[in-house]
């Protein structure tokens, strides 16, 4: 786990709103028994852009995908 920490900061570093970084960062962190406060911003940070993506349309076709 301490790797995945390792490549999901280089990640975020450049792209901060990759959900599979900070998903992985999250799950990571947990998994070595971090703190909460350590790894909850990841884990917010990764609902939050899913409940923005799901409430921003239906993205079954570009017409749609936004509201």
């Amino acid at each position: 786990y301490e790797e995945a920490i390792a490549e999901c900061t280089a990640i975020l570093a450049k792209n901060p709103v990759s959900l599979e970084a900070n998903n992985a960062m999250a799950y990571a962190m947990f998994q070595l028994k971090k703190t909460e406060s350590e790894y909850e911003p990841y884990r917010n940070r990764y609902k939050t852009f899913v409940d923005i993506i799901v409430k921003s349309g239906d993205g079954k076709d570009p017409l749609t995908s936004f509201k």
